[in-house]
């Protein structure tokens, strides 16, 4: 079970740079649409691992994007990044100490 939880937690960090790269890529074409389904799709996906304050930083973006604000969402991508970095070495260390119970 631990492996194939690992893998997810794997899918899902390089799913949610994916992610927020093409938010990026969104924000600087002024796709607003664009950038509101990225930022609602990575909020469920960081609900999936319970990292909440990356779903309430998704969902801070989303609401700019909706309201056509996107210049004011690019400090919060920068946290989205930040968090993403933080849930990823969180999730690493967790499967780390998984592995080292079972050895």
């Amino acid at each position: 079970v631990a492996g194939g939880m690992q893998e997810l937690a794997e899918l899902f960090l390089t799913d949610a740079a994916g992610t927020v790269a093409s938010m990026r890529s969104a924000a600087r074409a002024k796709d607003a649409s664009a950038v509101a389904a990225g930022a609602h799709s990575l909020k469920g996906s960081a609900g999936n691992f319970g990292a909440r304050r990356l779903m309430s930083l998704s969902e801070e973006v989303e609401r700019l994007a909706a309201e056509d604000r996107l210049d004011r969402s690019q400090d919060t991508m920068v946290q989205i990044e930040d968090e993403l970095r933080r849930v990823g070495a969180a999730l690493q260390r967790t499967f780390s100490d998984e592995s080292a119970e079972l050895d």
